[in-house]
């Protein structure tokens, strides 16, 4: 009888367990640095400024084995941040999303104003960019050669926009022309 009880027990135990954890590195995390809930960060043109509002942020890269979802056996971490931007008097949603699916790998997911880039990274092609009398190594720039746009509305469609693993957004262009470079971040009231 204390067999079968054991033997219960560990079957009702070994179902709470995930199969597979798929934890963000040092390296994976430098993708959620950038920015922190409630920062500002401010984008000029030669006339005008917009301005990102990060209004949400999170992190998901629990160490628990246990499982927190009934439905799923493999915990991929997970974590990202939302973003409104003003540009003049409309309001635009951005998206930053990070998930890591297997060891080595991490799935990027980034959209600015109606412009979306999604990849894994093996497969992304991190360059230098110089702007502002810095220079970046690990920047990606997502135009029609490597991303898409949806045609809700054609005036916050992007030519382009720049994103750096390190410092985020670094610049942006609209199809009128219109280029938008990083200005500074205003980090939250702590």
């Amino acid at each position: 009888m204390k067999s079968k009880y054991w033997l219960l027990l560990a079957l009702v135990f070994s179902s709470c367990i995930y199969r597979e954890i798929h934890l963000f590195n040092s390296d994976d995390l430098t993708w959620l640095s950038p920015y922190e809930q409630g920062d500002t960060v401010l984008f000029t043109s030669e006339c005008q400024t917009d301005t990102m509002v990060v209004t949400k942020a999170s992190l998901y890269n629990s160490t628990s084995i246990f499982r927190k979802d009934e439905g799923h056996s493999v915990y991929n971490a997970n974590g990202g941040f939302h973003c409104s931007m003003k540009h003049g008097n409309q309001l635009i949603k951005c998206r930053y999303r990070f998930s890591k699916r297997k060891e080595d790998e991490i799935i990027v997911y980034l959209r600015v104003h109606e412009r979306y880039y999604e990849e894994k990274q093996k497969d992304i092609h991190l360059q230098k960019v110089c702007y502002n009398g810095k220079e970046y190594d690990d920047a990606i720039v997502i135009d029609d050669s490597n991303s898409e746009t949806k045609d809700y509305d054609k005036l916050l469609q992007n030519d382009y926009f720049i994103y750096s693993k390190s410092k985020g957004l670094l610049q942006y262009k609209y199809l009128n022309g219109e280029v938008y470079t990083f200005y500074k971040k205003i980090p939250r009231k702590k």
